[in-house]
């Protein structure tokens, strides 16, 4: 750390007449800060800092008040990428909230201003992948030699592996959309999807991003593949390595239903789904592969092979009407008379 004063690096600033560098913490200010940006690779997460070897800053020449102050912030006010946080961009009063509200966790109480000494950062509710701007200032501007530590459990552990991929191993073209995800493992930041060594999607491990969908279209054998991966913090080398499934697609059934389509009154038809499935079901109720049917009607099926792929077909079935009485024709016989083109009744001819 320098003893070089440079206060508006820092949110340094009064909020409604107070200097703030935390939430309720109003009762010190930044002096000569130094940043640090880093990526959160887990929701909670403690870093210890050390100091030892303070100098008296020059705000507080001749003073006892050795020793630094400590936050950890989610946003930097006016910043690009690459530059620290600096100068009036973090002026309190010129943005609403003030930048002390945005802080994720502190330790800046005058009273561990002390030599040779530790400050704790606790912070929970961290978003895995998330840019965050850690702060060490000296107290009254006073110079140390600094170490910071990961303590806890998650600064020990890297990437866990992806236990399971869930989603249909066995489908059917035509069956509309499938989805497959999968749990975020701790410390994981990122996820790769890939399909027989293709990348279909990659980014920042959310809910979106956890989770892939697809309707199948062509039959064949597909392995997926999905890889967690919390770069730069750890290289690829040393990540858990791929989760993969193999996904077995066939094509949609095709049934058609074979029988009469006409009947007459007091005859019966068979209707047939075909051989070769594990189950049908027909629309009487019926779960065989025929069915004799004594009346006109729609009747459908549905069949499967098992758990993968099922198919329908509908078969209209029409029944003639009965004939009128005996089934001849009733007329009115009419004879020739005579050649005076005359019609007469009631003989034959």
């Amino acid at each position: 750390m320098t003893t070089f004063l440079h206060p508006t690096d820092g949110p340094y600033n009064t909020a409604g007449g107070q200097s703030c560098m935390c939430p309720g913490q109003c009762n010190t200010t930044s002096h000569n800060p130094t940043w640090f940006r880093f990526p959160a690779w887990c929701e909670e997460l403690e870093l210890e800092v050390c100091y030892t070897n303070c100098v008296d800053g020059p705000a507080c020449i001749g003073g006892a008040d050795f020793g630094i102050q400590a936050a950890v912030y989610s946003e930097c006010f006016g910043c690009s990428d690459d530059p620290p946080c600096l100068g009036p961009s973090w002026a309190q009063n010129a943005y609403d909230p003030p930048p002390y509200t945005f802080a994720v966790g502190c330790d800046v109480d005058v009273a561990g201003c002390v030599n040779n000494g530790c400050r704790t950062i606790s912070m929970s509710g961290l978003e895995i992948g998330k840019i965050y701007y850690f702060l060490v200032d000296g107290c009254c501007g006073s110079a140390c030699e600094v170490t910071i530590d990961v303590i806890g459990v998650c600064g020990n552990q890297g990437v866990d592996p992806i236990t399971e991929i869930t989603g249909p191993t066995d489908v059917c073209t035509g069956g509309g959309s499938v989805t497959y995800e999968a749990e975020r493992p701790d410390g994981a930041n990122w996820i790769w999807w890939t399909l027989d060594g293709v990348p279909i999607k990659n980014g920042k491990w959310n809910s979106a991003n956890g989770m892939w969908s697809t309707t199948w279209t062509t039959p064949g054998t597909y392995e997926l593949v999905l890889e967690p991966s919390n770069e730069p913090c750890i290289p690829q080398n040393e990540d858990p390595g791929p989760t993969c499934i193999t996904i077995v697609v066939v094509d949609e059934i095709s049934v058609s239903i074979t029988g009469d389509n006409a009947i007459c009154p007091g005859e019966t038809t068979v209707l047939d789904a075909g051989l070769g499935y594990t189950e049908y079901e027909w629309s009487t109720g019926e779960t065989t592969q025929t069915i004799t049917v004594s009346s006109g009607g729609t009747y459908s099926v549905t069949v499967s092979d098992g758990p993968t792929c099922t198919g329908s077909d509908d078969f209209v079935v029409t029944q003639w009407n009965a004939p009128l009485g005996d089934g001849f024709f009733q007329f009115t016989r009419l004879r020739w008379r005579d050649p005076s083109l005359e019609w007469g009744r009631g003989r034959n001819l």
